[in-house]
């Protein structure tokens, strides 16, 4: 029987009005006996799990951050997206290759065409895309596909 670790991370911001944003991420992994009998690769494997979750959290928080602005008097509903926005060089983290994994997947999947997509985010190759353009892609892909579009 195989033995799972389950790690996880939340973190809620306030926001004006009494608003608030939060994101949550939690992970199972499933670990080989060598793990499990080694404390230090163990502990290893849990670190790992954990910062992936925190950066997730952290990332959409970021996205929430940049990709929108809290309106004066929304109680701290988001409006007015912002596109083409991107970090600064120097804060620039690019995508991450299971992100692009998941990107050229979904979109043989559903023959979508990623030029548009693409130029609409501020690049012409997936390469090019920032860890957060990539998730925000990866979730407009995902909600075609449960809408049915």
């Amino acid at each position: 029987m195989p033995t799972k670790l389950t790690v996880g991370y939340c973190r809620k911001k306030g926001l004006a009005d009494y608003g608030s944003v939060g994101a949550n991420c939690s992970l199972e992994i499933e670990l080989d006996n060598q793990i499990v009998g080694n404390a230090n690769r163990l502990r290893e494997a849990a670190e790992t799990a954990y910062l992936a979750a925190r950066q997730a959290v952290e990332d959409q928080l970021a996205r929430e951050d940049s990709s929108s602005s809290s309106a004066p008097g929304s109680n701290g509903t988001f409006s007015g997206q912002s596109r083409n926005r991107r970090p600064s060089r120097s804060s620039f983290r690019a995508a991450t290759e299971s992100q692009l994994r998941a990107i050229r997947a979904i979109a043989k999947r559903t023959r979508t065409d990623l030029d548009p997509l693409l130029s609409r985010l501020g690049t012409s190759t997936l390469e090019q895309l920032s860890i957060a353009n990539a998730s925000k892609l990866i979730d407009e892909m995902k909600a075609k596909i449960t809408d049915g579009t």
